[in-house]
């Protein structure tokens, strides 16, 4: 059997969150929204927020040793940078796909109108 390599599975699980935390900004109820009528610079900065949050606390994990999975030192800062970029291209690409679903276009058209 093949192992995978640690910071495979790190990216893996980085880029699924924020997969999930892009399709909750678009068809969670309530959340879906609150997100919509916002404009793009705050949907970017609140994305950008989230991914960085979550890159954070992986960081915090791995280095108090709770989930050790990236490289101790200045590869696994390199590796955790790499994986944060890669992880917000994720998260604003499934944005982009899933930014439309009904609630949300309805919002849209009321808080345009007024």
């Amino acid at each position: 059997m093949t192992e995978i390599p640690q910071a495979l599975t790190v990216a893996l699980v980085l880029n699924l969150l924020s997969v999930l935390t892009s399709l909750a900004c678009s068809y969670f109820p309530g959340l879906n929204t609150w997100f919509a009528v916002k404009d793009s610079g705050n949907k970017e900065r609140f994305q950008l927020g989230i991914v960085t949050l979550i890159c954070i606390l992986t960081a915090v994990l791995n280095y108090t040793g709770v989930w050790v999975l990236l490289p101790v030192g200045n590869e696994g800062i390199i590796t955790l940078v790499i994986i944060w970029g890669t992880t917000l291209y994720s998260n604003m690409t499934a944005y982009n796909y899933t930014k439309n679903s009904l609630p949300v276009s309805v919002k849209k058209v009321k808080a345009v109108r007024g």
